[in-house]
Parts: C-alpha cells; sequence; structure tokens
C-alpha cells in the first residue's frame, strides 16, 4: 500500500511541478484527469492501484483461516486468477479502450441503449459494495475487539477509514 500511495504522491508532485512550468498557472482539475489518469499512466501504477483495491482486513484476516480449514485448495483460485486476468487483457480490456468508455456502466448504456440498464447495475453494484464493506469493517473491528479493551463500535469507528474503497 506504502508503495501505491507513493506513485500517487509522485504523479501529484510531477503534475504539479509541470503545471507550475506552464504559462497559465490554472491546476488541472478535470474529472477525465481525476478519474483516467490523464490516460497517460503507464500499467504498473494503475495495476497497483487495482491490486490494493482487494487486499482488506478481511482478506488478511480470513485467508489463513480458509487454508487452514479447507488446505491448499485454495491455491486454484490464484491459480485461475492468471488465466483470467490474460483474457481480460486480451479480449475485454482493448475493446473497452478502444471505446473510450471509462466503467462497465458506459459501455452497457451504449450497448443496449438505455440509460435504464445502465441505472440498475450501477445500483445493484453500490448495493453488493455497501454489503462487502460492512464485513471488510467488521472483521477487523471485531479482531481489534478480541485483543484489546476497545468496545466493537469504537473498533469499527477506528477501522472504517482505514477501509480500502472497492473499485468499479
Amino acid at each position: 500500500m506504502c508503495i501505491s500511495v507513493g506513485v500517487g504522491i509522485y504523479y501529484a508532485v510531477v503534475d504539479k511541478l509541470k503545471n507550475n512550468d506552464q504559462e497559465t498557472k490554472e491546476p488541472n482539475t478535470s474529472t477525465e484527469n481525476y478519474l483516467m489518469g490523464g490516460r497517460s499512466m503507464h500499467f504498473v501504477p494503475v495495476a497497483l492501484s487495482l491490486l490494493t483495491t482487494f487486499i482488506s482486513g478481511k482478506t488478511l484476516l480470513g485467508l489463513p483461516g480458509e487454508i487452514f480449514d479447507r488446505g491448499m485448495v485454495f491455491l486454484v483460485y490464484f491459480f485461475m486468477s492468471i488465466p483470467s486476468f490474460i483474457i481480460s487483457c486480451v479480449f475485454f480490456v482493448p475493446i473497452f479502450y478502444h471505446l473510450g468508455v471509462t466503467s462497465i456502466y458506459e459501455y452497457l448504456e451504449m450497448r443496449f441503449h438505455s440509460v435504464l440498464i445502465r441505472k440498475i447495475c450501477a445500483a445493484v453494484f453500490v448495493l453488493n459494495t455497501l454489503v462487502y464493506m460492512g464485513g471488510v469493517v467488521y472483521g477487523p473491528a471485531v479482531a481489534i475487539n478480541s485483543v484489546t479493551v476497545m468496545p466493537t463500535h469504537w473498533a469499527i469507528i477506528l477501522v472504517e477509514p482505514l477501509a480500502p474503497c472497492t473499485q468499479q
């Protein structure tokens, strides 16, 4: 996570210095630059950013227990992730990149010509993320509660800002 934060700080400083060198002192704050990094970032920082969104307290606390309970069968998940990432990179990412879409919801609207489908899928994602984040925050809070005298509700307040946001 420190590497990912460091990459973000590096690009913020580089962008700030670049803006200071330009004739206009106006900062570059467009939504496109904020959400997509100006479409000029190398794939390594983007990949690290995506990786940090999948690692949470739930993963760190649950994975050892899962492996202890079920054995090394869980490695199948990790080994099958490699072909799935390759398939995604070869078939899906180029389509989205050439269309210039920023999310799967924008693609669904373009594909089916329906704003309603886009909104329904986005709403389902938001609902899923809210339920998921509840588990991500509650798991480490219970762990903190069991090793300290801190009440669970205070541990939730402590853990909540540290929980990573999931990617869209």
